[in-house]
């Protein structure tokens, strides 16, 4: 065998061994996960918009709830968004679903986005958010408190900038933390205000901030700050540490991934490099209005037509929106409250 051949296939073995080995080792750790396929019927009426069908964009639903169950069931989702992953562009957007966003919930009628999830899991929540904002959402990854402290703490903290009336909300919140502490482990509150290292309950306890500034807005500002630190800080993660990662926290997470599934993420993750991350929010800031119907608080997007266009444009740039006729029927009925 020539010299060249003989270098040649030395280097293929060196890449191509560790890759083998990881996704073994990935299969492994991945029978660890929470729930398995079954007990998340695909079957079940989505309301997937299958013109969508089609898009290299990849639609996943992320709920962060408030539980005191291990199961998380009858939890309402005090965090929703849909984390859309252009997989051609290796893009990113991280869309914040307002809570408190006035919808229509299955055959239960008119009431909170966030509602949906204590109603009937992820499956009666993710079809309340494909029909109302025209998606093709199949699947949801959930995690609680505790869930993303130990993440945060895996990757080493996160670096955030936290303001003196900001440092005080964060303390509360620390006191309430440490109290629930499901291991009795308690966690020092912050000394000090300015940028800085929080560690992952720190973090938990930031993100829960909903007090200062512009209310639950700001709030889903921070989360997806720190979400967005997070993902930052990964891009200085060998493989073989994300794998050790993945084993340590997987059981920590609810979601009707299959294991086919994520190892297909992680290997483009793996390859192509951290993805850029972009944000959203719907409905937006300034295509809602907050008001209380039958003496309840909610946001009502005005319109909901307009913010689900935006939200379109701005992730299937390459696609001409056209929306279904739940949208603009569900758009028409929310405008009376408007007027």
């Amino acid at each position: 065998m020539k010299k060249w051949k003989i270098i040649l296939t030395i280097v293929l073995a060196l890449l191509i061994v560790p890759v083998a080995v990881g996704a073994v080792y990935m299969n492994l750790i991945l029978d660890k996960v929470t729930v398995s396929e079954d007990e998340f019927d695909k079957d079940f009426d989505l309301n997937v918009n299958t013109n969508l069908e089609n898009s290299d964009v990849k639609n996943i639903a992320l709920f962060g709830v408030d539980c005191r169950t291990d199961d998380y069931s009858g939890c309402r989702s005090d965090v929703m968004m849909v984390l859309s992953y252009n997989q051609k562009e290796n893009n990113v957007t991280v869309t914040s679903l307002v809570r408190d966003t006035y919808v229509e919930i299955g055959d239960r009628g008119f009431d909170k986005l966030n509602h949906a999830y204590a109603f009937g899991g992820a499956e009666l929540a993710i079809q309340t958010i494909n029909k109302t904002f025209d998606l093709n959402i199949e699947d949801y990854v959930t995690v609680d408190f505790w869930a993303v402290e130990a993440i945060i703490d895996a990757l080493g903290g996160v670096m955030i900038d936290v303001s003196s009336k900001e440092m005080e909300y964060v303390n509360d919140y620390m006191n309430e933390l440490n109290t629930n502490s499901p291991d009795g482990h308690l966690v020092d509150k912050l000394t000090n205000s300015g940028y800085q290292r929080l560690n992952g309950r720190q973090a938990v306890a930031y993100m829960r901030i909903r007090h200062v500034g512009d209310g639950d807005f700001e709030r889903m500002q921070r989360q997806r700050e720190v979400m967005e630190v997070a993902l930052e800080g990964m891009k200085t993660i060998s493989l073989s540490k994300m794998l050790t990662l993945v084993n340590d926290l997987i059981s920590t997470v609810k979601t009707n991934l299959s294991k086919g599934e994520i190892i297909d993420l992680v290997t483009k993750v793996a390859t192509k490099g951290i993805p850029k991350m972009e944000q959203f929010q719907l409905p937006t800031r300034d295509e809602g209005v907050g008001m209380n119907i039958n003496g309840i608080y909610y946001f009502v997007p005005n319109t909901l037509l307009e913010n689900v266009r935006l939200f379109h444009e701005s992730t299937y740039q390459e696609q001409i929106y056209e929306p279904s006729d739940y949208v603009i029927s569900l758009s028409d009925k929310l405008q009376q409250y408007i007027y």
